[in-house]
Order: structure tokens, then sequence, then C-alpha cells
């Protein structure tokens, strides 16, 4: 679990949240859809500024970009079929991805299921990538093609985001009600 300050400290550096809105969401205990008042999700509020602004730019990365409204809707459909394999909430998936617009629709997605994502550094041992896939007990793994034949052994359903967008795809890209 990340602390509070963390998760607070997260959301203003990334420009969710200014000052005053923080102090009145802290402030006020039924700002919230949640009982004992907690804050919301990263997630509901990358929802409440994609309706907000749903043309501006979200995220740039290299020479490609995405928007508001384009990457929700990616994440959407990526939540709809991860929940549709069998992810229940709290389940852990495992994402091996390289940094890209991609990794951000896995988080996003993964946190739209209402499941926990699990980093796995490909950096890192062998043997250390193997016990984090083993140890987390991820039923699905997250990843793209140029990533999968360094994959070691897994008991995960291995999900190619690159070549297996299409299928995907086909999910509704509207936000969970």
């Amino acid at each position: 679990m990340c602390s509070s300050d963390l998760i607070i400290g997260c959301l203003a550096i990334a420009g969710f949240l200014v000052s005053s809105q923080f102090e009145t969401m802290s402030s006020d205990s039924t700002n919230s859809n949640r009982a004992g008042g907690s804050l919301p999700c990263i997630h509901e509020i990358f929802e409440q500024q994609a309706q907000k602004t749903p043309h501006s730019p979200a995220v740039s990365f290299g020479d490609k970009e995405i928007t508001y409204e384009e990457l929700n809707a990616k994440a959407n459909q990526l939540a709809k079929y991860l929940i549709k394999l069998g992810a229940k909430p709290g389940s852990p998936i495992a994402l091996v991805l390289d940094r890209s617009l991609e990794m951000l629709v896995a988080i996003l997605g993964v946190l739209k299921a209402g499941c926990a994502y699990v980093p796995v550094d490909l950096g890192y041992p062998a043997d250390r990538v193997q016990f984090m896939l083993a140890d987390s007990e991820a039923p699905i793994l997250l990843t793209q093609d140029s990533l999968a034949s360094s994959l070691p052994p897994s008991n995960a359903k291995t999900i190619r985001l690159d070549s297996e967008w299409d299928t995907i795809a086909y999910e509704p890209s509207g936000d969970f009600q």
C-alpha cells in the first residue's frame, strides 16, 4: 500500500490536483464516493480530467501523443478485457513492458479493473524475475512482442498488448458505472 502522502505528492506533480483542491478534499470527508472519506483513486481522477479536457494531450512519448479521451478509452477496453479473462478485484496483474504509451494504458487499465499491477523489470536477474512472477501469483501477464521471448516460464496467461490489441479493442470503451 502507498502512503496517502505519497499518493497526494504524485497527484500534485501530475497536475491533477492543486493545493486548494487537496485542502478541500482532505478537510471534507463527504467529498468521496467511499466509506471513511478516503480520497478518490488515481484512475477516477484521471477519468474526471478526461471528461473535462477530452481532446487535450494526456501524454507525449517520443513522437507519439495520446489525448485524455483516447487514453481513457483504451484503458477502459483493457480493463473490461481483463475482467472477461477472469481478473477479480485485488488480483495482481504482472506488467512486463517497455516504457511507452502502452505501459500507461496497462497501468490505468489494471487499476480500472480493480486489480493491482506488479511491475516486473527484465533487467533483473532471471531468477528474480521468475520469483516475482511466481510469488505474485499473477493470473495475467501483460507484455509486448519484443519482450515475450525473454520471459521465464509462468502460469500466468500472457497477453501481448501490441499484437493482441485488435482483440482487446472489441471491448466497450465507455467508463465503468
